[in-house]
Parts: C-alpha cells; sequence; structure tokens
C-alpha cells in the first residue's frame, strides 16, 4: 500500500490566505526574555512581572504564560525552573533539555526505531515509534515509515512552519477534514469533523470498499516556536487500538524550536528576482517547430505583497509573437522537512507560483536555478 499526500502543501497556502500579514515572529513558550533560550533567567524574569518591578509586553506575557492557561501566575515560575531542570516538560514548547541524542534528517536514510530525528530548519524533532522505520522520499514529500511488526502499515510524518502568518490549530484542522489517498482506488474519508484539543488536532478516517478496511488516523500539534508537527498512519480497520496508541507515542515525542521561517522572511524580501526560461518544440504531424523566450521578474515586498512580471516571445513558422503578463498578490515562506518553499498567491485566484529556495553566500536558487537578484524599489523595498 502507497501513502500518497497528507496536502502539506495546501497548508501553506491556507497560512498566506489567511486575512491580514501576521508578524514573522512566533512567541516561544518560556523565552520570556526574547533570547532564544529557556532558562533561569526566564524564570525570575516571571517573578520580577509578578513582583511589579518590571512590566512585561504583550509577547513577554505570552511567553511567560508557560501552564497556558492565559493568568500570569508563580506557577509557572516553578514550571519554568522544573523544566529547565529536566523534570517537567512546557506545553507545546520548546524542547527541554534532553540526554537523547539527535540525528540531523537526511535524504537517502533509514533511520530505525528508536532514533531521533531532528529537522532543524523545520523547528522539529521527533523519535521513530518502536517496531518502525522511515526516511526521506522525494516522491511523496513527506518522512515515511513503515512497520517492522505488522505488515500493511505506513505512516507520513509531516512539519510544517510558514511566515508571515503562523500556523494555527484552525488550519490544521480544515486541512485533516480532506480526503486522502492512499492507493490508486483507494481514498481515505474523513469521518466527521476534526477534533481539536488545545494545541492538538485529531481527524480519523475510513476507506471503504477494499479488500480489507483500511482505517486511518492524523494527529497534528502545534509548537509554541510556529512549528506544527504530525502524524497520519493508516492499516488494516482491526489494527485500530494500535494505530492510535503508535499515533499518540509519536507525538507525545515531538519536540520544538525555531524554525527558519524568520530568517527565509527577512532575507527574501524586499528583493527582485529574475528567471529566464526558453523552449522548443520540433515539426510534428506536418506542423512547424515553435519555440519561447521569456524573462520572469518577481518582486518581493517586505510588507508581504508581491509583483510578478512576465515578457517573452513565442516564434513559429507564422511568425513572431510578443507576449507578457503581470500579477499581484501575497508571498511567503513554507517550511517542510525537505526545506523551504517560496509561495505567492495571485489575488486574481489564477494559479499559485512555488519555487523550492535555497541559497549560499552569493546566489540564490528557484529550484535548481540560479537567479538574478538586485535590491527592489517598485514597492518601496
Amino acid at each position: 500500500m502507497r501513502t500518497k499526500t497528507l496536502v502539506a502543501a495546501a497548508l501553506g497556502l491556507f497560512c498566506l490566505l489567511a486575512a491580514g500579514h501576521a508578524s514573522a515572529q512566533s512567541t516561544r513558550r518560556g523565552d520570556v526574555n526574547g533570547d532564544g533560550r529557556v532558562n533561569v533567567a526566564d524564570a525570575v524574569a516571571v517573578l520580577q512581572y509578578l513582583a511589579g518591578l518590571k512590566t512585561p509586553t504583550a509577547q513577554q506575557s505570552a511567553a511567560a504564560d508557560v501552564d497556558g492557561d492565559g493568568k500570569l501566575r508563580v506557577s509557572d515560575a516553578v514550571l519554568l525552573l522544573k523544566a529547565v531542570a529536566g523534570l517537567a516538560t512546557l506545553p507545546g514548547g520548546a524542547e527541554p533539555p534532553t540526554t537523547e541524542p539527535a540525528v540531523d534528517l537526511a535524504a537517502s536514510t533509514i533511520y530505525p526505531s528508536g532514533t531521533r530525528v531532528r529537522a532543524s530548519w523545520a523547528g522539529l524533532s521527533f523519535v521513530v515509534p518502536t517496531d518502525w522505520a522511515g526516511g526521506l522520499d522525494t516522491s511523496l514529500g513527506s518522512f515515511v515509515m513503515a512497520s517492522t511488526a505488522h505488515p500493511g502499515m505506513v505512516a507520513l510524518v509531516t512539519a510544517q512552519a510558514t511566515a508571515p502568518n503562523p500556523i494555527s490549530t484552525a488550519l490544521l484542522a480544515q486541512v485533516a477534514s480532506q480526503p486522502v489517498q492512499v492507493d490508486k482506488g483507494v481514498t481515505l474519508q474523513p469521518q466527521g469533523q476534526a477534533q481539536v484539543s488545545g494545541l492538538q488536532v485529531t481527524q480519523s478516517y475510513l476507506a471503504q470498499g477494499t479488500y480489507v478496511p483500511v482505517t486511518g488516523l492524523a494527529i497534528a500539534q502545534v509548537g509554541a516556536t510556529g512549528t506544527s508537527g504530525g502524524i497520519l498512519i493508516a492499516g488494516p480497520q482491526d489494527q485500530q487500538a494500535y494505530m492510535q496508541g503508535v499515533a499518540q507515542a509519536f507525538v507525545s515525542s515531538l519536540r520544538f524550536s525555531t524554525p527558519d521561517t524568520g530568517k527565509w522572511w527577512s532575507a527574501m524580501g524586499g528583493y527582485w528576482y529574475k528567471t529566464t526560461s526558453g523552449t522548443y518544440t520540433p515539426p510534428s504531424g506536418g506542423g512547424g517547430s515553435v519555440s519561447t523566450d521569456g524573462q520572469s521578474v518577481y518582486y518581493l515586498c517586505a510588507s508581504g505583497t508581491f509583483e510578478y512580471d512576465y515578457h517573452g516571445y513565442v516564434s513559429t513558422s507564422a511568425g513572431l509573437a510578443e507576449i507578457s503578463d503581470h500579477k499581484e498578490g501575497s508571498w511567503g515562506i513554507s517550511i517542510d522537512l525537505f526545506g523551504p518553499t517560496l509561495l505567492m498567491v495571485p489575488k486574481d485566484g489564477s494559479q499559485v507560483m512555488s519555487f523550492r529556495i535555497a541559497a549560499n553566500a552569493s546566489t540564490v536558487y528557484f529550484g535548481e536555478t540560479a537567479v538574478e537578484r538586485g535590491v527592489n524599489q517598485r514597492c518601496g523595498g
């Protein structure tokens, strides 16, 4: 059984379509002083706020409410100190001190049961469940796991972080409520509405008309650092209880850290990016050849809007024709287990433009293509 997709790309799209543009920075629960770490200094800051010695900002208040009950109390400082000492875990929050060895996620590697796998760019690490093994599958765009003890079961691991609009449980529930194609002719249909409890979203599925009834379960968790992590597990219906235990154990192993969305958002905004393209179709069926040459320029504004211009030519036996296109809309960054993607959503409802992006000290890449870059003056940088 070959599982296809958990619509991770749609999640990034939904985030971009959300009304308004939120800040690219996210509040990390427990990191009260905003230095990127959770330590004793943060607990001291909470006590200073409680004593009236300092006045917290809205972001500091959110980070200081470590138990998530909406109130700032001494118990928050106590929980912080326990987390620093490794005696407690912050709810949905930052990765606590751990002695577990973490292995960096890489392509062409199979990770056995019990391995803590870390994707630092996505702000996530997880433990491969007992009696399972897995690795990245580029064709599926996910970390795929198979059971070594229960044949016929498969699971997908997903991670998503976005900017400027952060992940929310409402967005995860919307994605989880869509059908999931498992194999040719076999689709998992959602059973009822996705259930939201705190920072966790759960959705059950069922595929009917198959030789062996197939059931599925998706559980996703939103971390305080702006990353979501989740698992979709599918297999025979009579193994539903076992699969639920595996999924819950997996989600309990999730640890969140700060993703690279903010870095990419800051690095990409305020510049234009230029690509050139050309195609040639040889003569066939009595018709002549067709060739195209064009240039695309993407203007990314720091405000979160974009403009796109295309200018090119089509050459046929009938002559030369000039073509052009212009679009405007919103852009954003979506990061998954494979790295960052640039998403541009035209406001006219036309097709979303997306590129896997990478960069080194001197060059930016859209996919495997090096692009020209310059300071964007069109929309004020």
